[in-house]
């Protein structure tokens, strides 16, 4: 006993602990039934972690007595693999069911009001990687191999102050007694026990990974693989020795190399970065991940806004306790230096296009496989490259698709989507999406640029905001869309005719969901009201207003519980930005004035982009009262719904077009709810304030948001029409189309240059072609429908007057 509280109260100064989950609501532990902590092995010092954890936390001692009556012969933790022996260095591999047995037995035999709660508790000392040419302290991390007592005296003093101690919730005996069997019941609990402990491990340290090298081999072994090595010694002539030679470039010019070492370096580089660039890194919704991540292999899906996303996440992972994921970069990524440091972090790089490659195409697709199936995590973006207006751009299917037909061949593990949305007050390199937006080329990657685009960054870049939306799994999507889908055999090549709309349907979720979790902060809010204005600038008091309004929409009409917002006032947000220097003051007695100048007002609509979709539905309901002042319920309903799925399909919208009529409603609703419509007292219509009032201002400056992109509807039909029905190719059509609206804001002065992006035009041609209001005849040429001039009506009703006269002139007709 004396030398047991000597080494606890030895151990407890040299060790500091990170409990998970930080909320004990999330365990369910019932404080008047006694409690029973299950560990991994009966160790000294994870017990005295444990005790002193708990006693910390208020929660039952593990070596107080477990309860009252028969329950007093035992204390409150059991251990799945016992030691034994004289010495350390024995290990039972088999568990002791006996203790548990007997606790079984004890609470059978009492009332309903006998209980013991289970909880699996999981000690972790230190954070390693396991790879074989690890450093001196990842040696003698915690991993998955056996450590003699020794070893795990070494790990106490190198890894004492990065210990990780993570409680389960509580399992219930006198529940599993009625639910199971009581002759196999403590078999039961053991394994399932021993595999939630294990998924925590997982979790936490990663998978049990091979070497690299044996990795590569491993794959060059598969049948696939094989398959595509013939042939391509077929199609190219070459021995084997050569196709083999080249299977395995491709290979280890892809396999990431995890280390131990790269992940602690990038952990103090990544420490010293943030600190440099950021004023911190504010997370949403960690608990959805921590709840997720036991017993699945997860694919994180974040939105793709800057290079430094890619190190991000995986910081953020790893400092909160979780395993840094293997991460799809691109090959242009794989440079001198940079490369390697990059794969010892998790990177596999992967090249832009390996359609006309069946063996690299191979190599690629077991080598996800293999890592799904060992249930290694993996990131990657399903937006194919980085969005250079600040939208979130429509999913690209190959990845999914890889993802899907890897778990069709093997559903042993379950695959957890975990969306991820990143947001940026000021974003590094936003001045080269710019100029690329603006007709520039894309200047290629190298190790020079890089290092002296880092030597030019100076000052702070705000915060970044990374939230996490909800998981879902892909057995559960799979039951949705293709019921049967468990009854098929799926060998290496087999695509099933369904797979390719079942693909498209998840990129709409996983984009949908990470819009979802979006971040408002005071730089987009500053974005959203200054943006509106026709000269970029605002009174201070009327800027306040209008920010106040955006947070009170937020809150009064949420468009996701994922999504988030600053606790600050109008005036607050306010004083932010104008410390960030993107918005500027312009002092008078009558008031001040806010207004964007120079290149911060083109680098202000990409920040507005990012929270647009949030505000979208009330600006439309906004947008019918441009032209007329009184409309009714039904013909705003009717108007809307008709532009709503070109809005879905350019912003990602989270509700489908047949749920859409609710959410309008309950946006008119609140947009009565706040003084910004009112009911005539007669009609029972709705109508907008009087012109003269704060509240009808605000009402004109929410339209505002939706503006743009009914101004590119409009033209877009108008052209349509000009042309004349079967006139155009779907690529001439996108092409006039940017270069009439690249006219436009240049003749109308318009600072956007997301006005005229390219991607815009083709998701509205594909949401015409959707909606069956235009098809390709035989000659791949679109015709459209009389459905298309009703819906040319609808825009134009949204629009002043003045505004498509300009239109009209700018393609040389009369309105």
């Amino acid at each position: 006993m004396l030398f047991y509280l000597l080494f606890r109260r030895l151990l407890n100064s040299v060790i500091r602990v990170n409990v998970l989950p930080e909320s004990l609501n999330h365990l369910g532990i019932d404080p008047e039934k006694p409690v029973c902590y299950v560990m991994e092995t009966h160790s000294i010092s994870n017990l005295m972690v444990l005790d002193i954890q708990t006693k910390v936390l208020g929660l039952p001692r593990p070596r107080a007595v477990l309860g009252e009556g028969p329950l007093s012969q035992w204390r409150s933790v059991y251990s799945l693999i016992p030691r034994r022996g004289p010495n350390a260095f024995v290990r039972s591999l088999r568990s002791d069911p006996k203790k548990l047995r007997e606790i079984i037995e004890v609470v059978n035999g009492g009332g309903d009001d006998t209980d013991v709660q289970l909880v699996p508790a999981f000690v972790l000392w230190g954070r390693p990687v396991e790879k074989e040419n690890s450093w001196f302290k990842a040696l003698f991390s915690d991993s998955w191999k056996m450590t003699n007592r020794f070893s795990k005296l070494i790990t106490i003093l190198l890894h004492g102050r990065k210990t990780l101690l993570q409680l389960s919730p509580a399992i219930s005996l006198r529940e599993e007694i009625k639910r199971s069997a009581l002759e196999d019941l403590e078999h039961r609990l053991s394994e399932s026990m021993a595999q939630q402990l294990n998924d925590l491990r997982r979790a936490t340290i990663g998978p049990d990974l091979s070497h690299r090298r044996t990795l590569v081999n491993e794959l060059l072994k598969t049948a696939a693989v094989k398959r595509a090595i013939v042939t391509t010694m077929k199609e190219e002539g070459l021995d084997k020795e050569k196709a083999v030679a080249r299977a395995r470039k491709y290979g280890n010019e892809l396999a990431a190399d995890y280390s131990s070492s790269v992940i602690k370096f990038l952990e103090i580089v990544l420490s010293w970065v943030w600190n440099k660039l950021y004023d911190g890194v504010e997370i949403g919704h960690l608990e959805r991940l921590q709840q997720a991540a036991p017993g699945n292999c997860l694919i994180y899906v974040p939105c793709h806004r800057s290079h430094i996303d890619y190190l991000l996440l995986s910081y953020v992972l790893y400092t909160n306790g979780l395993v840094p994921p293997h991460i799809a970069a691109g090959i242009n990524l794989n440079l001198p230096i940079v490369g390697p440091i990059l794969r010892g972090g998790g990177a596999f790089f992967m090249r832009r296009s390996f359609r006309d490659n069946p063996l690299y195409q191979a190599i690629f697709t077991e080598y996800l496989h293999a890592n799904f199936v060992r249930g290694v995590s993996v990131e990657y973006f399903v937006e194919g490259g980085r969005s250079r207006s600040g939208r979130m751009l429509n999913a690209r299917p190959g990845m999914l698709q890889m993802t899907v037909r890897s778990f069709l061949r093997n559903s042993e593990k379950p695959i957890t989507f975990v969306p991820v949305y990143i947001g940026y007050e000021k974003l590094i390199e936003a001045k080269t999406y710019i100029s690329e937006l603006s007709g520039k080329s894309k200047k290629k990657e190298s190790l020079v640029g890089m290092i002296r685009s880092f030597l030019k960054l100076r000052g702070s870049f705000g915060k970044v905001h990374l939230n996490f939306g909800e998981p879902f799994q892909l057995s559960e999507m799979l039951d949705r869309e293709q019921p049967d889908w468990r009854t098929q055999q799926y060998s290496t090549d087999y695509r099933p005719d369904w797979l390719k709309g079942v693909v498209n349907n998840l990129g709409r979720e996983v984009t949908q969901r990470i819009n979802e979790a979006a971040a408002l902060n005071p730089v987009n809010l500053s974005a959203l009201a200054l943006l509106s204005m026709p000269k970029r600038a605002m009174g201070e008091t009327e800027m306040a207003r209008q920010i106040d309004l955006f947070l009170k929409l937020f809150n009064h009409l949420p468009y996701s519980s994922s999504s988030t917002a600053p606790n600050m006032t109008g005036k607050e947000v306010i004083d932010y930005v104008e410390r960030t220097g993107m918005v500027f003051r312009r002092e008078h007695p009558m008031g001040d004035v806010l207004y964007l100048e120079g290149p911060e007002s083109l680098l202000m609509s990409y920040y507005r982009n990012n929270a647009l979709h949030l505000f979208i539905l009330p600006s439309l309901v906004a947008s019918c009262f441009t032209n007329k002042r009184e409309l009714s319920d039904d013909a705003v309903l009717s108007v809307c719904m008709a532009m709503y799925p070109f809005l879905q399909q350019e912003l990602s919208l989270r509700t489908p077009p047949e749920g859409v009529e609710e959410e309008l409603k309950r946006c008119i609703q609140g947009l009565l709810d706040m003084g910004l419509l009112v009911r005539h007292w007669t009609t029972n219509e709705l109508r907008r304030p009087t012109s003269t009032t704060m509240e009808a201002m605000q009402l004109r400056v929410l339209s505002e948001l939706v503006r743009p992109m009914l101004e590119r509807y409009y033209m877009a039909v108008f052209l349509l029409k000009q042309n004349g029905s079967g006139s155009l190719t779907v690529d001439e059509f996108q092409d006039r189309m940017q270069k009439l609206a690249q006219r436009v804001a240049m003749l109308f002065e318009l600072n956007s240059p997301d006005y005229f992006d390219k991607s815009l035009f083709r998701d509205f041609t594909q949401a015409l072609l959707d909606q069956e209001l235009v098809v390709e005849n035989d000659e791949d040429k679109l015709v459209y429908s009389e459905a298309l001039q009703i819906f040319n009506n609808d825009t134009k009703a949204l629009l002043n007057q003045q505004l498509r006269h300009s239109l009209h002139q700018v393609v040389g007709e009369d309105a």
